[in-house]
């Protein structure tokens, strides 16, 4: 009796899809949380439980959240800036290539590595800078946005 397999289309739709889950969950985090994160009258989560909680002003906040919103537009505009530019800016040319000489599986899960590693970054970022916590959002839009796609 022969084995159940199925085409490689099926998996790749798969983690493709699975990809895209993860992608927007990772989107919606930071949203989330930071309202339990900077307006909360419960002290702050293991391992930060002898630090303060954040008081991070409305304008903060927002700051923070804008993070998507600025990484996204900076892409999408080097991306049409001109070829020179883009070639060097733009990550949807790269991740293109490198889903061509490496495969897609590869790519996408390299790349939702390293998001993830910059999500698990975010708390300790935001004890540190609010600007960091910034940066790893704009890093987080860039890498990932652009190699799902």
């Amino acid at each position: 009796m022969p084995l159940l397999t199925w085409a490689v289309r099926w998996e790749s739709a798969f983690l493709l899809f699975m990809g895209c889950i993860f992608n927007y969950a990772l989107r919606l985090n930071v949203n989330i949380a930071i309202i339990r994160m900077s307006n909360s009258t419960h002290p702050p989560m293991w391992p930060f439980q002898d630090r303060p909680r954040l008081d991070w002003s409305p304008e903060e906040r927002s700051f923070i959240l804008s993070a998507f919103f600025y990484g996204y537009c900076v892409l999408q505009v080097s991306c049409t800036a001109g070829a020179a530019v883009a070639k060097i800016v733009c990550l949807q040319i790269p991740g293109g290539r490198l889903a061509e000489m490496y495969g897609t599986k590869r790519v996408l899960g390299y790349s939702m590595l390293v998001v993830s590693i910059l999500g698990l970054l975010t708390p300790l970022a935001a004890y540190t800078s609010t600007w960091l916590v910034f940066l790893l959002r704009v890093l987080q839009v860039g890498v990932l946005q652009d190699c799902v796609r």
